[in-house]
């Protein structure tokens, strides 16, 4: 059974003098086929790697995305309110308790609940935030829709 060897071998102009000059001897420099071999493996697993956590990165910076918007609507819906409860905005008779608004390009489902607390003239008012059905949440995800992006609560005095 014969086996196969290969040597990439690089001579230097000082082992060709030494061969001419009668000696035997070969400075030899290189590598093998299999230290080639290797060391392309290993390359490519590491470039394979910083590859996905490329990928990876990304699909946070959008997850950071959507969760910045969902939670930049709960904070205006949350203002609204304040403005309404300070009397800065005038009262309609049709007070809005859910809705829906556009963030990055993205609609936004939100509801505003209203509850009192135990101490007179003091209530909590959460707003909870929702991907609309255009959103790349709900394509992508295996969650239904009322999973909510955001959550933010405030308590207010009433006068």
């Amino acid at each position: 059974m014969a086996r196969l060897f290969m040597k990439i071998v690089c001579r230097s102009n000082s082992a060709m003098k030494n061969r001419n000059s009668g000696m035997n001897q070969w400075k030899e420099s290189g590598f093998t086929l299999i230290e080639v071999l290797i060391a392309l493996t290993i390359s490519g697993l590491l470039i394979g790697f910083a590859v996905s956590q490329v990928g990876q990165i990304a699909a946070e910076r959008i997850a950071l995305q959507e969760r910045l918007a969902a939670e930049t609507v709960a904070w205006n819906k949350l203002m609204d309110q304040y403005q309404l409860v300070e009397g800065w905005v005038e009262r309609t008779s049709s007070a809005e308790s859910s809705g829906s608004e556009e963030a990055i390009g993205r609609e936004w489902n939100w509801q505003l609940e209203a509850e009192s607390t135990f101490a007179e003239d003091f209530y909590r008012y959460q707003v909870e935030v929702f991907p609309g059905n255009g959103s790349v949440l709900n394509s992508n995800s295996n969650s239904n829709s009322e999973t909510n992006m955001a959550l933010l609560a405030a308590y207010f005095i009433v006068d």
